[in-house]
């Protein structure tokens, strides 16, 4: 895409307002026309704020699933503690990524007709801009609070989330299995065929992993997390990311998300729609001891813990990248870098001289006494956890630069394991 044109579709007055409304009380993240996402948090308060982004080179616009009363009081070392004072609530938003768009379609069409079957009527739907759909369901329909009043919903992100979205994921699947199994393909074979996959790879215990199919992305129940904000351009696909009606959804053609196609803009959070409580049943059947658990273990995935040898010509591009020094990003570098460096063989002291070495080749570097506070932090913390997941986090620094290897991982630390033959992690029992 030409910046011109960029700068012409976001000069339009309807699309800036789309944006910014889209936007309200929410961390706002901005993807450069250099590579890599600008400096969070941003936020957008008028129209002209979008306008005024796309002149100084920014391509697309992503949003969060989180609302926040102050989203500039975010910073990389805000602890989750005081991301639970800023979150005044979340909406909930279901990510579909398919390879086949008409899967994708298929999908997006099973889910709205089960949110519907819950009583849900505030449904909002857009394009993702390439091969997916994002469904939303806004904060205004959940009820105050679940399981007896124990949990506050507003204040339950993203482990109330993180349930809902593998529950839904577990519901199809058995769904799709037990009473509509030709709902993607009439004939098995033609599945196979479309999917270019064998047998084995798509079944377990003799049934289709539907989960293989249709990917509802759990990634959606993470703090911080973004999603391509309504109207917002997809730089591969050169197409917007435009909202339509989920009735709409049936006759819907890519070529209506090119940018002279688009003649109005509709609203993707219905908030207007929506009645407080009516997605309550959307959270029945979740526990207070799967909620408890899920708190327990705070996100914090089990790992198989294997002490890696540090060879750092087995780096993934993006640590090589990280390793090499920042101009921008590197507080949240730095703690990936630790993260990374404490799951191989070598002692603290060690790790020190390392972290110390890199800030080096920052331009400009850390202060010394951040530096040394977060390592402090990080040597009393009592599990080895892995640096953070694969693609934003590694998008918005500008390191991500995927090789062949990237595309079989989501963690920079599962390229060591797979350049090396090592054990990967191992799931916990809440990961589908």
């Amino acid at each position: 895409m030409k910046q011109s044109d960029v700068i012409r579709w976001y000069s339009r007055q309807d699309i800036a307002l789309a944006i910014a409304q889209s936007a309200e009380n929410k961390e706002v993240a901005v993807l450069l026309n250099k590579g890599g996402f600008g400096k969070r948090p941003q936020i957008l308060q008028f129209p002209a704020d979008v306008k005024e982004f796309a002149r100084r080179g920014t391509t697309s616009f992503h949003i969060s699933v989180e609302n926040f009363s102050d989203p500039l009081k975010l910073s990389p070392e805000t602890t989750e503690g005081q991301l639970k004072e800023l979150r005044e609530g979340w909406d909930l938003i279901i990510d579909i990524d398919c390879p086949w768009f008409d899967y994708s379609v298929k999908t997006a069409q099973l889910i709205i007709e089960y949110l519907k079957s819950h009583g849900v009527n505030s449904i909002g739907l857009k394009f993702s801009g390439n091969k997916g759909w994002h469904i939303s369901v806004p904060h205004e329909a959940f009820p105050e609070k679940i399981l007896r009043g124990k949990y506050v919903v507003a204040k339950s992100f993203p482990i109330l989330l993180e349930r809902f979205l593998t529950k839904l994921k577990n519901e199809l699947n058995d769904y799709l299995n037990d009473s509509n199994p030709q709902y993607y393909e009439q004939d098995f074979n033609a599945l196979l065929k479309k999917t270019e996959k064998s047998r084995e790879e798509i079944t377990v215990d003799g049934k289709i992993d539907y989960l293989k199919l249709m990917d509802i992305d759990l990634a959606m129940a993470s703090p911080r997390h973004l999603i391509r904000s309504p109207y917002s351009l997809h730089e591969k696909s050169g197409l917007a990311s435009i909202v339509i009606e989920p009735e709409e959804l049936s006759s819907f053609k890519k070529e209506f998300a090119k940018l002279e196609n688009v003649k109005e803009t509709k609203y993707f959070f219905k908030r207007d729609q929506a009645e407080v409580g009516e997605a309550k049943k959307l959270f029945a059947g979740i526990t207070v001891a799967e909620i408890e658990e899920q708190e327990t273990r705070t996100f914090k995935r089990s790992y198989e813990h294997i002490k890696l040898e540090l060879n750092e010509d087995l780096f993934p591009p993006c640590m090589k990248k990280i390793h090499n020094g920042l101009e921008d990003g590197r507080k949240r570098a730095l703690l990936a870098l630790i993260n990374f460096y404490k799951n191989f063989d070598m002692d603290w002291a060690e790790l020190e001289d390392k972290v110390y070495e890199w800030n080096k080749k920052n331009s400009p570097p850390l202060k010394k006494g951040y530096i040394r506070s977060q390592l402090i932090w990080h040597s009393r913390q009592g599990k080895t956890i892995p640096p953070p997941n694969c693609k934003e986090y590694y998008i918005g620094l500008g390191v991500c630069s995927p090789d062949s290897t990237c595309k079989k991982i989501k963690n920079p630390l599962t390229y060591v394991s797979v350049k090396v033959g090592k054990p990967k992690k191992k799931k916990s029992s809440t990961q589908s």
